[in-house]
């Protein structure tokens, strides 16, 4: 958790490749629970985020929720993500 103290902050986040140094994985989950979707969750330790966490959630290689861990699974309809949690979600900020 202390890992990130006295970091800059990210710069240059238009490259993916640069928040690398930001981020620590701790987990993922592969979730089949819809016939023919995988989804993926990925939990992270991140600088921003020192309290809760980074939560990624992929469904066949399409992003829908990036944004503080909230438990949400990766099965939920899509409209969760980018609607209901659309307020934490840091891909709707990145659209608008």
């Amino acid at each position: 958790m202390f890992e990130f103290e006295d970091m800059e902050y990210p710069k240059e986040l238009d490259a993916p490749m640069n928040i690398l140094p930001y981020i620590i994985p701790v987990e993922m989950y592969i979730d089949k629970e819809i016939a023919g979707c995988y989804s993926i969750s990925v939990f992270l330790e991140c600088a921003w985020e020192p309290e809760h966490g980074l939560q990624w959630v992929v469904r066949n290689g399409k992003p829908l929720y990036v944004g503080a861990c909230e438990g949400l699974g990766s099965h939920a309809d899509e409209s969760i993500y980018l609607e209901n949690w659309s307020e934490n979600n840091y891909l709707r900020m990145a659209l608008l």
